[in-house]
């Protein structure tokens, strides 16, 4: 069930309501990593200009230090439904447990 529009199509991208896209420059190439909203972030690799290997952005952790030191937690109220995409119920019952 797709939620969104989608950047790009293709016919072997699981039917997920989230997804990370990175694109490399002058490679032609995407890679994609689907995700269930329950699911942990993952550690990507991002690229740098050749001959630099690919460093690692621990997503996880910049996302909580990021929410932590604009103070999200003060600023929005979890008691209100969440923005668009609408959640399953699977998902809605799963936000309810890290919230209550």
């Amino acid at each position: 069930m797709c939620r969104g529009t989608r950047p790009f199509a293709h016919p072997q991208l699981p039917e997920v309501a989230y997804a990370i896209a990175l694109t490399r420059a002058h490679a032609g190439v995407v890679d994609v990593w689907p995700l269930q909203l329950s699911e942990h972030l993952p550690i990507l690799p991002v690229p740098l200009k050749s001959p630099d290997l690919d460093v690692s952005l621990d997503l996880p952790s910049a996302i909580a230090t990021l929410y932590d030191e604009a103070g999200y937690d003060l600023s929005i109220d979890y008691t209100e439904a969440p923005p668009p995409p609408t959640l399953s119920e699977p998902e809605q019952e799963w936000v309810s447990g890290l919230v209550s």
